[in-house]
């Protein structure tokens, strides 16, 4: 039953992963494409230092005890916020939508043991800290920052290589300079959300 729930899981995000592909706009599908892949290497730390657990026998690929399909659910969860937060009080807009989407994913696979965060004191289910949401709230909110902020900045900086072609890097350096800051957040909220 467990591998029954993690493929179809699995078969649920791959599909929400291509129609919203077809329906972010551009710019915002351009940055996710170049995030969501790297992403998985916050999942690995997380990991590392267990704060993070995932059943190793519910989803069909894993890498470092991580499963392959976690990408495509910040690529999910990331491109519907995203949607979600465009118009006035976009801001607030995407922390709520990160909020809700959060909880959408996660809840059900918690509760079926799919993986457990094992962090913060206060836990809505086990392995479902309280902060949580308000992490993957100010995840988006970051994103929808840096894509209004920094992105115009990113876009005029090309590389040329030794053969002239102009390299796009706007998105390698979108993912290198938001991963980590990411993680500085995170360690801040936890620091300042005692929850």
């Amino acid at each position: 039953m467990p591998q029954l729930i993690g493929i179809g899981y699995e078969v649920i995000i791959l599909s929400l992963t291509i129609i919203l592909f077809f329906l972010i706009d551009a710019k915002t599908r351009y940055y996710l494409l170049h995030l969501s892949p790297l992403i998985l290497l916050d999942e690995i730390f997380g990991s590392s230092l267990q704060l993070a657990t995932y059943d190793q026998n519910m989803f069909s690929a894993y890498l470092a005890g991580v499963p392959l399909i976690m990408p495509f659910s910040w690529f999910v969860g990331f491109g519907l916020s995203l949607m979600l937060s465009k118009g006035r009080l976009s801001y607030l807009r995407a922390f709520i939508a990160g909020m809700f989407f959060d909880s959408l994913i996660e809840l059900p696979m918690i509760y079926n043991g799919a993986w457990s965060n094992n962090f913060g004191k206060i836990h809505i289910i086990e392995g479902y800290p309280l902060i949580l949401p308000f992490f993957y709230g100010f995840y988006v909110l970051w994103f929808r920052v840096l894509l209004d902020y920094l992105v115009p900045r990113l876009e005029s900086y090309e590389i040329k290589s030794l053969k002239s072609y102009k390299i796009r890097s706007a998105g390698l350096l979108f993912a290198f300079i938001y991963i980590p800051s990411q993680v500085i957040i995170s360690a801040l909220l936890g620091i300042l959300i005692p929850i």
